[in-house]
C-alpha cells in the first residue's frame, strides 16, 4: 500500500493516497495532513497506521486531530484512534452507527465545537446520507473535502474508470449519483453550497479525485449546479432568501 506523505504546500499541507475497494471498483482515496502553528497535526480522512505512515507523521510534527470527514470515511479510524490515544477525534455522530468500533470525542456539526483556528468547518446541509462537513485551511485557500466531488482518470484502475465512464465521471468532476438521489432539502444545500464558494478556494482536495488547482471554484459550483440552479460565466444565483 503505498501511503507516501507528498507535499502539497509548502511545510503546511501533505497528501497521501491508498487504494480502497467500494461494490467491486478499485478507487483511490486520499488522506490531507495539515500542520497547525506549533507543529501539530491535523489528519483527514487517515489511512492505516502502519509503522511506515507513523514514521512520516513524526517527521512533521504531533498527531493532534483526527478527522471522520462524514458517515463511509471511519474505517481505519478505530485504529488511527488507538495508535493516537492523545489525539482528539471529530466527526459526525451519524458515523457511529455503521461502526460500533468506532469513538468520536466532538461531533461535527454539534454548537460550541471548536476547531483549529486556520481552519474552518463548512458542513453539506440537507444530505444526511452524506453527512459531510469540509474544511477550508485559511492560509493556503485550500478546501478540503471528501465525497462533496469525484472523478476518475487515466491514472485509475481500470474498474473505477469502467464505472465512472457509464456515470458520466470520467475526466469530468461530479457528485457521486446516490448524493444527487439521497439530496433532500435543496435550499437548505444551496445555501451550503452557496457558503463553501464564498470562500477564495484556491485549489480543492477531495478523497477520489486528482487534486484541483483549474478553476476549482468553478467545477464546484457546476458539480452542484442542480441545486444551485443557474451557472453562466463564473456566477451564482443564490438561492432565495440568502
Amino acid at each position: 500500500m503505498d501511503t507516501e506523505l507528498k507535499p502539497l504546500v509548502g511545510e503546511q499541507i501533505w497528501l497521501s493516497e491508498r487504494p480502497i475497494s467500494f461494490f467491486g471498483a478499485r478507487l483511490r482515496a486520499r488522506t490531507t495532513v495539515v500542520r497547525l502553528e506549533g507543529g501539530q497535526l491535523w489528519v483527514h480522512s487517515p489511512p492505516s497506521p502502519t509503522p511506515a505512515f507513523q514514521e512520516q507523521l513524526a517527521a512533521l510534527g504531533t498527531v493532534k486531530w483526527l478527522v471522520v470527514p462524514n458517515r463511509f470515511h471511519h474505517l481505519e479510524m478505530p485504529a488511527f484512534r488507538t495508535a493516537y490515544p492523545e489525539a482528539t477525534v471529530v466527526g459526525p455522530k451519524s458515523a457511529l452507527a455503521r461502526n460500533p468500533k468506532l469513538k468520536i470525542d466532538k461531533f461535527l456539526g454539534e454548537a460550541g465545537v471548536t476547531h483549529p483556528e486556520e481552519l474552518e468547518a463548512l458542513p453539506i446541509a440537507g444530505v444526511p446520507f452524506l453527512d459531510e462537513t469540509t474544511f477550508f485551511h485559511r492560509p493556503t485557500a485550500t478546501l478540503i473535502g471528501c465525497d462533496m466531488l469525484i472523478c476518475a482518470c487515466v491514472r485509475d484502475h481500470w474498474t473505477w474508470r469502467y464505472v465512472a465512464k457509464l456515470s458520466g465521471r470520467y475526466d469530468k468532476l461530479g457528485i457521486p449519483p446516490e448524493v444527487w438521489l439521497m439530496t433532500r432539502r435543496r435550499d437548505e444545500t444551496a445555501r451550503a453550497i452557496d457558503d463553501i464558494l464564498a470562500r477564495p478556494i484556491q485549489q480543492l482536495s477531495v478523497a477520489h479525485a486528482d487534486l484541483v488547482v483549474d478553476r476549482p471554484r468553478e467545477k464546484l459550483a457546476a458539480a452542484w449546479k442542480f441545486v444551485l440552479g443557474k451557472w453562466t460565466d463564473g456566477s451564482v444565483t443564490k438561492p432565495p432568501g440568502t
